[in-house]
């Protein structure tokens, strides 16, 4: 290949060329041609993206060597530098990703603690409609025009990036090779739903699941976003809902409530419709209305 090394930045929020590094902005566009190579260290937190534009660019590491074509983008998952090798005229979106925020979605999409496995690169390919090339276009026009750091168009364009590559990672192999699953977090999901009504909590959920409390603690946040006291509250009022919206379900709202945990009306109350944006009451309303169901009066 003809051309020089170039490198990224990930740490620091500062700016240079114009173009945010990657430690502050979601992209900077590569034109080998301009600028002094720099040097990208991916941490346990951050993964790295290379879309190419123009040209061919091959990227080394070490345990990585893999050349990707105009067109073709790649992720690397693994935490550790990454060299670009540009051929002539090449030009290239460099994009850091949170590894957190892809395994939440992940998980969210694919059902279990989902982590991102590190094996090796992942190519990502869109499919006609989705929104993954879209994004791509949207990308590369805030970073030429130097509008990427305005935060709003940064979080847009954030939300859509991670979205869109969760999808395209759901494609590129089987999905539980390329997100395979958290045994301790898939375990102690499953205990909570199969039993929402059991008198959980960290200590127990993680006595069953043969791991620590700060070590299930750390998982449920690292893979789900959420501790494991919002996961159980998220998992009774789920079935609360239900229960309320079933025309098959004619307790009272305090014996749901009571049979899934909740001593307190009141709290529960609370918690539903912080959840949910209405009360329990209007919940099972809506489904006398749309059912025509008998419910059990509250004593």
């Amino acid at each position: 290949m003809d051309g020089s090394v170039c490198e990224f930045p990930v740490g620091g929020d500062v700016f240079a060329g114009g173009a945010p590094k990657l430690g502050s902005g979601l992209a900077q566009l590569w034109d080998c041609r301009a600028g002094a190579p720099e040097t990208v260290v991916m941490g346990a937190s951050s993964v790295l993206l290379v879309r190419v534009l123009d040209g061919e660019v091959r990227a080394s590491g070490p345990t990585t060597e893999t050349t990707i074509g105009s067109g073709e983008a790649v992720l690397f998952a693994r935490a550790e530098p990454i060299g670009l090798e540009a051929g002539e005229a090449a030009r290239a979106l460099v994009l850091r990703l949170s590894r957190p925020r892809l395994q939440r979605l992940a998980s969210r999409d694919h059902g279990d603690g989902r982590r991102l496995s590190t094996a090796a690169p992942w190519p990502l390919r869109g499919v006609a409609g989705d929104d993954l090339a879209k994004v791509f276009v949207d990308l590369e026009r805030a970073a030429a025009a130097q509008v990427i750091a305005i935060p709003a168009v940064y979080s847009a364009l954030d939300e859509r990036l991670h979205e869109a590559v969760v999808a395209a990672l759901g494609r590129a192999g089987p999905v539980d090779q390329v997100l395979p699953t958290v045994r301790s977090v898939s375990h102690a999901m499953r205990q909570v739903q199969q039993q929402p009504d059991a008198d959980w909590d960290l200590d127990r959920l993680a006595a069953a699941v043969g791991v620590t409390p700060p070590s299930l603690q750390r998982a449920f946040h690292l893979h789900l976003g959420k501790g494991v006291s919002a996961f159980i509250l998220d998992v009774r009022l789920g079935r609360a809902r239900e229960s309320l919206g079933s025309a098959h379900d004619s307790r009272p709202i305090s014996a749901i409530a009571e049979s899934l945990g909740f001593s307190k009306p009141g709290s529960f109350s609370r918690a539903y419709t912080r959840a949910f944006g209405e009360t329990p009451s209007e919940t099972r309303a809506m489904a006398v209305r749309s059912y025509g169901i008998g419910v059990t009066k509250e004593r």
